[in-house]
């Protein structure tokens, strides 16, 4: 029966990465893992296939929308590829149980980080708003290539 609720699954969750700017993979790893008994090592490759085709459908809607900072979506591009390649090769060296625990603390540390940054004050100028974005561009190309590894 829990087969039969993995497209309403896949559909919240690409509904819930759209909209927050993640891939999914989050929230499709433990799926996969926990509810479907997955290896770690086939949930996180099974999720990025899909993620494939979640980043596109968004960054097509986004891109329509005129939300895009090409030059930054651009050099992250260029320096994260080459992290996930390493991270993909780098899981071929761990155990599942190892990739479990790294995948594990990876979604500690990023809820922390998220939880730490929601005190940072809503009333920033456009300026403000775009260090803010600036930084978490640099987050996100730092946990890229651990989430090429988780």
């Amino acid at each position: 029966m829990i087969e039969y609720l993995l497209p309403l699954f896949g559909f919240l969750i690409g509904t819930i990465a759209s909209m927050v700017g993640i891939g999914g993979g989050v929230f499709i790893v433990p799926l996969l893992a926990l509810l479907y008994g997955f290896d770690p090592s086939q949930a996180v490759g099974t999720s990025l296939t899909s993620i494939i085709f979640t980043s596109i459908a968004s960054t097509l809607n986004y891109s329509r929308q005129k939300r895009i900072y090409y030059k930054t979506g651009i050099l992250l591009a260029i320096t994260t590829v080459p992290g996930a390649y390493l991270g993909a090769y780098l899981t071929s060296l761990l155990s599942s149980r190892e990739l479990g625990l790294i995948f594990g603390f990876f979604l500690i540390f990023v809820a922390l980080r998220m939880i730490a940054s929601f005190h940072v004050s809503t009333k920033n100028t456009e300026r403000e708003n775009h260090n803010v974005k600036s930084e978490a561009d640099l987050f996100n190309s730092r946990t890229k290539l651990l989430s090429g590894i988780a």
